[in-house]
């Protein structure tokens, strides 16, 4: 974990940067210098200065010019310079060459709403007509930039906002990006949708998955805790002895080494490096005796709500807790989160050396007056249950908080949670998770269940996914209900199928890879739920056809830390 953990911060710490410097004539600059930069006069005639910060033991000063057209920006349009004093030492070009003679006309002739529904509807989520909240015109007086209710759509409020964009074959469209926020996972959806056809054209993911396979016969079982988090923090100074039970650096994991216990670790950066000003558990105004600091506030979400559950607390910062691999991870709740603190702190403390300061946009809560924005500490959320066999990193502009999602990773066992009886052409084990959103319905605690299989028909179109009236309700009594991923959260679907009868639940995956935990909360639902990959999904329900399937959940086993 500690060598994924690295590779993500170091992957994606390029945040938005906002820290002022004085520059050289910018304009002079680039007329004198625009052959070797690939550019243009007339391409100087629209741009802004996006961010500028100098490094200071290099004094090499960072510029980034934000290409602009008719007063809408060319998305990712970034000419970036590398400056000591006026002299260009290096550059990167990501302008659009001579866009003020391709033709492209700026006024759209679909309406930003129109292009919410036509991103909503590419992800598989239907939505009423979006509710405008606030618009933003640019120069020339043309709304550009909106901002719609999230409704049933979406975790937060949905950003829209007229770009220009290159296409693969470098054309340029005109395009409404529509940023969603998934409700079922932690997706962050970036659509763009044409301006003028209204046709997808793509869509990017803010949030980084590294997906490592799915294991091979692998079975889990979510616990979740009534836990909640730790008691106002004292302000207290920082013990000279501070340490920590953890698998420190070069130590990857446990497969690499022991743990060891480090007392102050940020010594290793060196006596008055700056880096470690506050120590690791000051973060400007406060000194906490948990497992929060300047960089990085580290708990659990167990519950995926991204809300902070429990945070390991000292009245001394001595962070010894027990780690053992063969109990379930949440007995191994506060080494994890403590480990998870730990690492997070290296990486700051590490990148730092190489220029990720304050100036360049680094994750802290106070800057010290260093320059770019703070209250922006990593919130670092371990044993998250909002998937499994992952990790993600969400890495918003200079100023805003980077979340930190790590999952507990399934073992593998000779049995799987799902066996299909009938037919032939697909019996046998098929890969599934259990849900995570309630204690009374494990498998553990349950036993086997067997039932014939129901595909869910919803009443208001050919679809299955279980979220308004059930046509073939009646069907379900006594059997196990499969049920499409979409449109409303999981609690819902499960239970649904369970007031209607249901002895257990089988949700599809709508987009490729592997299944995750289902979350969301309700220990009402009592029947099992299990979900399996789209693919798996598909050939299911071509079998379901053909003749009349049984399938039988068995479970045995746990998560491992």
């Amino acid at each position: 974990m500690s060598r994924f953990l690295f590779a993500l911060l170091l992957l994606l710490s390029g945040t938005g940067i906002f820290a002022q410097t004085t520059l050289p004539d910018i304009p002079t600059l680039l007329e004198r210098n625009k052959n070797d930069l690939g550019i243009s006069s007339a391409d100087l005639a629209e741009y802004t200065i996006s961010s500028a910060y100098t490094t200071a033991h290099l004094n090499v000063t960072h510029v980034y010019l934000e290409q602009k057209y008719k007063d809408i920006r060319v998305f990712n349009g970034i000419l970036n310079l590398n400056l000591i004093g006026d002299r260009v030492i290096s550059y990167g070009n990501r302008w659009i060459s001579d866009i003020g003679n391709k033709g492209l006309s700026p006024s759209p002739e679909i309406t930003a709403s129109s292009a919410v529904e036509r991103a909503a509807d590419h992800l598989g989520h239907p939505v009423n007509t979006p509710i405008e909240l606030s618009n933003e015109q640019n120069k020339l007086g043309q709304d550009i930039r909106f901002v719609f209710s999230a409704g049933n759509l979406s975790r937060e409020d949905i950003k829209t906002e007229l770009v220009w964009l290159t296409g693969e074959q470098k054309e340029v469209f005109l395009c409404w990006t529509v940023e969603i926020h998934e409700l079922e996972n932690e997706n962050i959806w970036l659509v763009f949708i044409d301006a003028h056809t209204g046709a997808f054209i793509r869509k990017d993911n803010l949030v980084l998955h590294c997906d490592f396979g799915t294991p091979d016969n692998a079975i889990s079982q979510n616990q979740k805790l009534n836990i909640t988090a730790s008691a106002p923090l004292a302000v207290m100074p920082p013990t000279p002895d501070s340490s920590y039970n953890v698998f420190a650096m070069p130590v990857e994991s446990p497969i690499h080494g022991a743990r060891s216990i480090v007392t102050r670790p940020w010594l290793a950066a060196g006596v008055g490096d700056p880096a470690t000003t506050l120590r690791w558990h000051n973060n400007g105004t406060t000194n906490y005796t948990s497992t929060r600091g300047n960089n990085v506030h580290a708990y659990d979400d167990i519950n995926s709500d991204n809300a902070p559950g429990v945070s390991p607390d000292t009245f001394n910062l001595r962070f010894d807790y027990p780690f053992t691999p063969s109990i379930t991870p949440t007995d191994n709740l506060k080494s994890c989160i403590t480990n998870l603190f730990y690492w997070n702190n290296i990486i700051h403390d590490v990148a730092y050396q190489y220029g990720f300061d304050e100036v360049s946009g680094n994750f802290q809560n106070s800057n010290l007056g260093r320059g770019g924005l703070g209250n922006d500490y990593v919130k670092a959320e371990a044993q998250d249950g909002g998937g499994t066999n992952n990790a993600n990193f969400n890495t918003p502009v200079d100023g805003s908080s980077g979340r930190m999602q790590m999952y507990v990773w399934s073992p593998v066992s000779e049995t799987s949670p799902l066996t299909i009886n009938t037919p032939p052409s697909i019996a046998g084990s098929m890969y599934a998770i259990e849900s995570a959103f309630s204690t009374n319905n494990k498998l553990a605690d349950i036993g086997l269940t067997t039932g014939d299989l129901v595909l869910v028909q919803d009443e208001s179109g050919p679809t299955h996914q279980a979220c308004g009236t059930i046509s073939n309700g009646a069907s379900l009594p006594g059997k196990i209900a499969v049920i499409d991923r979409g449109t409303c959260d999981f609690v819902t679907k499960v239970k649904a199928v369970q007031n209607l009868g249901a002895v257990a639940a089988i949700v599809i995956n709508n987009v490729a890879g592997a299944p995750f935990a289902m979350s969301g909360t309700d220990n009402t639902i009592v029947i099992p739920a299990v979900m399996i990959s789209l693919s798996d999904g598909d050939a299911l329900k071509a079998a379901m056809i053909e003749e009349s399937s049984q399938c039988f959940p068995g479970f045995s086993g746990s998560y491992h830390a």
